[in-house]
């Protein structure tokens, strides 16, 4: 038996109920929603959000042609709502577009949908060099789907590929995601490339630390924040009070820069997130209970940005334990 082809009760309970219902007029509830997910193996198809009449019967039927490959009935509550159904087809049988249908006693108008399950291979590269990608395995796949990028500290994302066709301008949302467009694909693999590019600056840096928080027992420090128009930015750390406002006044834009400047450390973030986000965590490491470099002193520290220009946010205090 092929997983997800049969529910045997369901569908005996759907069945009669479908019987009862004029099969001519049995077609999609205009308000609900449908996804497809796939885990490498297997596509799930998920209706959500189904609006009907109070305690009315809602029939879901899942064809591929004249198959039947799921049915299913649900009872919705008293405003109308119903549980979201949800069948699993392996994805050596989801290479043709099954249609979902939902209907109900009291309403079966409109269009049936078409759910396009994942039949195309896709892998996806990038230059190593400039930036990481992840395609997370429960991306929804039909269209699109997203990848989630992280450029290294001087890139950022530019665009995509398929298949060598033209290059697509990448737009990143929040989550540091970029949803790739497969459509018009027809072949049984795609290929996508995700293109990175060096940041250009214009204007000035800026730099906004929105938090510098100690770690536990004295250990060390952690600094978020954003950097923009800047191809290089993270945390400095002077050992005296006006070090950092020298460097910032000198407008040190390079690290060979720095020696010139004892006492200042810089750390550069090594990627960045989404509108120029990072995070850098300062730990000291420890042999045999010591701390080996910044121990027992308070420091000073602040995030900077450096482009066309060099920018230093306002000097905080950390103190190291022995």
């Amino acid at each position: 038996m092929k997983k997800g082809l049969k529910k045997t009760l369901a569908a005996l309970a759907a069945g009669a109920m479908l019987l009862s219902m004029n099969m001519s007029a049995f077609a999609a509830l205009s308000d609900y929603n449908a996804v497809t997910t796939y885990d490498g193996t297997t596509a799930t198809v998920t209706v959500s959000n189904v609006k009907t009449g109070a305690d009315d019967q809602v029939a879901f039927l899942a064809e591929n042609g004249n198959e039947i490959i799921y049915i299913d009935q649900k009872t919705a509550n008293a405003s109308g709502e119903v549980s979201d159904f949800t069948f699993s087809i392996d994805l050596e049988d989801a290479i043709a577009t099954p249609t979902i249908k939902v209907g109900s006693t009291s309403e079966a108008a409109g269009e049936p949908k078409s759910i396009k399950l994942a039949s195309v291979e896709v892998n996806v590269t990038a230059d190593a060099e400039k930036g990481e990608i992840i395609v997370d395995e429960t991306t929804i796949y039909g269209d699109s789907f997203k990848v989630y990028v992280v450029p290294y500290n001087g890139y950022k994302v530019a665009s995509y590929t398929v298949d060598n066709g033209d290059a697509v301008e990448a737009v990143v949302n929040n989550e540091n995601a970029v949803t790739v467009n497969l459509e018009g694909v027809t072949a049984s693999t795609a290929n996508v490339v995700i293109n990175f590019e060096e940041v250009g600056v214009t204007g000035d840096a800026v730099i906004n630390v929105t938090s510098c928080t100690a770690l536990a027992e004295g250990r060390g420090f952690t600094v978020i924040g954003t950097a923009s128009n800047a191809k290089d930015f993270g945390v400095l750390l002077a050992e005296e009070e006006g070090k950092i406002a020298e460097v910032a006044l000198n407008n040190v834009a390079d690290y060979d820069a720095f020696t010139a400047n004892k006492g200042v450390r810089k750390f550069a973030a090594m990627a960045t997130g989404h509108n120029g986000a990072f995070s850098i965590t300062v730990e000291d490491s420890v042999v045999e209970g010591a701390y080996q470099h910044l121990t027992n002193q308070t420091y000073k520290v602040a995030g900077y940005a450096a482009g066309a220009t060099y920018a230093a946010a306002a000097e905080e205090t950390v103190t190291f334990a022995e």
